[in-house]
C-alpha cells in the first residue's frame, strides 16, 4: 500500500469523529419571546361638559391597554371562566402629557380660556367576545366595578408625566384561539361638545 495513503487515513478518522455529535449535544432551540398585545393613544381634545357652566375644558394624556397571558387559579373579582374559556388580565396605563410650562401649549380655544382637566370618563367594552370584563379597585377589600374608576386612580392634582393603572379581568375568552378578542376604550361622552380633536376609540386584540 502506498505509504502516503496510509498516513491520510488515521487523519481522516480522527476528522471525522471530531465532528460527529449527538442529537443530546444540539442545544434545544430558544422559544422567540412574543410581546404582549398592546396599543397607545394620544388623548388630546377640547370639549364643552355636560353641567350648566360653559366654559372650554381641556384634556391631555397618553392611554396605552395590554393584554396579558390567562390568569390561573382564584380571579379577582369573583369571576368563573365557564367551560372552555379562560380569564385574561387587562392593564391600561393613563400618563398626564399636559405640561403647563410649555408654550406650545395651547391655553385658548375660540377665544375662550381653557381649564385643562383631569380624566374621569373611560368606558371599557369586550370585543369578540361577551366578557363580562370587572375593573379590580383601588383598594384591596373593596368591591369591583363594571367600568374603570378612573376617580379613585387619579386624583384631582394629577401631574406632569404622572401615571395611573387599572387592572379589568375579561372572561369567557377562548381557551385556544384568542384571534381578534380584546377590548375597546371610548374617551368621548355623547353629551359632550368637542371643540378641538376628537379621539377615535382605541382597540387592542389578541
Amino acid at each position: 500500500m502506498n505509504e502516503a495513503l496510509v498516513r491520510l487515513v488515521p487523519l481522516a478518522v480522527l476528522l471525522g469523529a471530531a465532528g460527529c455529535t449527538t442529537d443530546s449535544d444540539v442545544p434545544p432551540p430558544v422559544a422567540e419571546e412574543v410581546a404582549p398585545p398592546s396599543a397607545t393613544a394620544q388623548v388630546h381634545m377640547v370639549y364643552t361638559g355636560v353641567s350648566e357652566r360653559e366654559d372650554l375644558r381641556g384634556l391631555d394624556y397618553e392611554v396605552t391597554a395590554e393584554l396579558g397571558e390567562p390568569v390561573n387559579g382564584d380571579v379577582a373579582c369573583d369571576l368563573a371562566a365557564p367551560e372552555g374559556t379562560v380569564t385574561v388580565p387587562v392593564t391600561v396605563r393613563l400618563v398626564n402629557t399636559h405640561d403647563p410650562d410649555d408654550a406650545d401649549t395651547v391655553d385658548v380655544a375660540d377665544g375662550e380660556p381653557v381649564r385643562w382637566s383631569t380624566p374621569r370618563y373611560l368606558v371599557a367594552e369586550p370585543v369578540g367576545v361577551d366578557g363580562p370584563l370587572r375593573w379590580a379597585a383601588e383598594r384591596d377589600g373593596h368591591p369591583c366595578t363594571d367600568q374603570p374608576d378612573l376617580e379613585s386612580f387619579i386624583s384631582v392634582r394629577w401631574e406632569h408625566r404622572e401615571q395611573a393603572t387599572l387592572t379589568g379581568y375579561l372572561t369567557g375568552v377562548p381557551d385556544g384561539d384568542r384571534d381578534g378578542v380584546g377590548v375597546r376604550l371610548e374617551f368621548v361622552r355623547e353629551l359632550w361638545e368637542v371643540h378641538q380633536g376628537e379621539p377615535e376609540p382605541l382597540t387592542v386584540t389578541y
